[in-house]
């Protein structure tokens, strides 16, 4: 269990205090938290950030390269430089024909995998602007020996022309549902509904490299709703106590406010929206570090409850990385640590 620590009002994990040179001087997000695997382990997050020295022509978001941190307890976390610039475990490709040429960004860590997204240096036009990394696939790295990821490959690429996910295909969470039964929860935007409001779909695979798509499992809400304007970064975990699945995932209003919601899952395939409005919110508290945007949720199931890691923005736009509790098991609504 997490070691309890009185009225953690601050995030867990902010910006570098010296940015220069470091992966994530100017931006973090994508948070995949590991657990100890044993008594007296450590835990582990894999977070990704954007560099303050970062190419201008590449989209300016919270992606760029891969990094690491580590904590005792759950709560008090410190970086771990990787052997790559900046203190990075994973950066976008030297070819700059990969698919990944441009930017990676966090997806989840299965065994020995790391399943990722990357941003190509094919050009997409945003107004009088040519952007860099916006069109986006997934890929996978395996952990060598050394601890070092390698052997990185792209295993979905984004959609066809006219599809639901035909700008990009971001954030995989993979799941291995059983030996023969991978799998992948992403997000995207296409031209093919008319907008490009984020969608989450859903993939299968057998392997966990050879990947077919199956479509949207969770689109936005009906005007006004509170997820009218987008449904994108989610965690997948199995419902303690029963056989369904849960998943907590960030959502867009229609004028641009970000929220937590929860939907449920018999199967992993169906889903349904649980309540009509989100679970998690911005803090209301004047100043609060989270007090813009909650986002990019990832849950740690524990005896009687569970920590929701997530990434917050502060009104001033500065983002860190953040914890609350559900207790009792209770999904519809945490408690900030």
């Amino acid at each position: 269990r997490v070691t309890a620590r009185a009225a953690v009002t601050s995030p867990v994990l902010g910006l570098p205090a010296d940015p220069l040179g470091r992966f994530d001087g100017a931006s973090l997000g994508g948070v995949w938290v590991e657990p100890p695997a044993a008594e007296g382990g450590a835990w582990s997050m894999l977070y990704h950030g954007r560099s303050a020295q970062a190419d201008p022509d590449v989209v300016q978001l919270s992606m760029g390269s891969i990094g690491l941190a580590r904590s005792e307890d759950g709560v008090s976390w410190a970086r771990a430089d990787g052997p790559l610039t900046g203190g990075a475990v994973l950066a976008p490709s030297d070819d700059p024909e990969d698919f990944d040429a441009a930017l990676v960004g966090m997806g989840s860590v299965v065994g020995d995998r790391l399943y990722y997204f990357g941003g190509s240096r094919e050009p997409f036009q945003l107004g009088a602007r040519t952007l860099l990394g916006v069109k986006q696939s997934a890929g996978v790295a395996f952990r060598a020996a050394d601890g070092r990821w390698t052997s990185r490959r792209q295993v979905l690429a984004r959609g066809r022309p006219g599809s639901w996910d035909e700008l990009f295909v971001a954030s995989p969470q993979v799941v291995r549902h059983s030996p023969g039964e991978w799998r992948m929860y992403y997000h995207g935007a296409g031209s093919g509904f008319g907008d490009r409001r984020f969608r989450i779909g859903l993939a299968t695979s057998d392997d966990g490299l050879r990947w077919e798509r199956r479509g949207v499992v969770l689109a936005p809400g009906e005007d006004g709703a509170w997820d009218a304007g987008g449904c994108s970064r989610r965690h997948v975990f199995p419902l303690q106590g029963s056989t369904g699945y849960a998943m907590l995932y960030e959502g867009t209003s229609g004028d641009g406010r970000h929220g937590i919601g929860l939907a449920l899952s018999s199967d992993g395939l169906e889903w349904r929206k649980d309540a009509g409005h989100p679970v998690f919110e911005p803090s209301a508290e004047a100043g609060a570090w989270d007090g813009k945007v909650v986002s990019a949720p990832h849950f740690v199931p524990q005896a009687g409850g569970g920590l929701l890691f997530y990434v917050g923005i502060s009104k001033e736009g500065q983002p860190a990385i953040g914890i609350a509790q559900a207790e009792s098991g209770n999904l519809r609504g945490f408690r900030r640590l």
